[in-house]
């Protein structure tokens, strides 16, 4: 826990990928985590669950574009919390989701979104 609240950009990357799902909030908090990386943990269907919750519900992550397309793609990521993320994917994700990107509730989301 303490690698994950101070660990190295290697480090932290190395925690993502773990399989105890607790780690993944503690990396989350660590102040020297990088937009790209959560981007990128964004996408990774390991994360945890609570994980991606934290990303989506954080004040500056949650409103960029590219996490939450990548949030609502990852098959971890709760479907109202997905739902809730599909305003703020850009068009041509939207569109890229609609013909089939994501799972089907999702894909029926964007079809509505884009009034199709």
């Amino acid at each position: 826990m303490q690698l994950a609240l101070s660990g190295s950009r290697d480090e932290r990357t190395a925690l993502f990928r773990d399989t105890n799902k607790m780690l993944h909030v503690f990396v989350l908090k660590n102040p020297r985590l990088g937009l790209d990386e959560v981007q990128a943990a964004a996408k990774l269907p390991q994360l945890s669950p609570d994980a991606l919750k934290m990303v989506a519900e954080h004040r500056e992550w949650g409103s960029n574009p590219t996490v939450c397309a990548s949030l609502v793609r990852n098959p971890k990521t709760p479907m109202p919390l997905a739902l809730r993320m599909l305003d703020k994917v850009p068009l041509n994700d939207l569109k890229a989701i609609a013909k089939g990107g994501a799972r089907d509730a999702l894909v029926h989301a964007a079809r509505k979104k884009l009034g199709g």
